[in-house]
């Protein structure tokens, strides 16, 4: 019988709303594991070979909705790029536009958390 992976999961409530939850990972096997965890996605959600990163967003675990930030490639350009996909997919999920031609104060704050969060994590993770 073969011993079941521990799934490591790094999770943080999505600050300013009451929305749901980011999860996330620099392993592609580990992301995959949690996406597992969830519904409302599909294979090829799951299909992360040959992506330095991606943002899997709006899956439902029965009491939340999930985002899943990845960055695999470890660059700090990979994080901003994904962290700005979830920004923007959190804050379309609440009704807050991003607006031309303007501050976007809460965009801003959303992308410098998220940046500053799997920041965080991925120190929490070579511990």
């Amino acid at each position: 019988m073969s011993k079941k992976k521990h799934i490591k999961r790094y999770s943080r409530r999505v600050p300013l709303f009451d929305v749901g939850r980011v999860e996330f990972h620099k392993d592609r096997d580990q992301m995959r594991a949690g996406m597992d965890m969830v519904s409302g996605l599909d294979d090829s959600d799951k299909d992360l070979s040959h992506s330095a990163g991606c943002c899997v967003y709006g899956a439902w675990d029965g009491t939340d909705f999930v985002w899943f930030v990845g960055v695999f490639d470890g660059k700090v350009g990979t994080i901003g790029l994904e962290c700005f996909h979830a920004t923007v997919r959190i804050l379309s999920q609440v009704g807050v536009p991003i607006q031309k031609d303007a501050a976007n104060e809460t965009a801003a704050y959303l992308l410098g958390w998220l940046v500053e969060t799997f920041h965080e994590v991925s120190q929490e993770n070579k511990k």
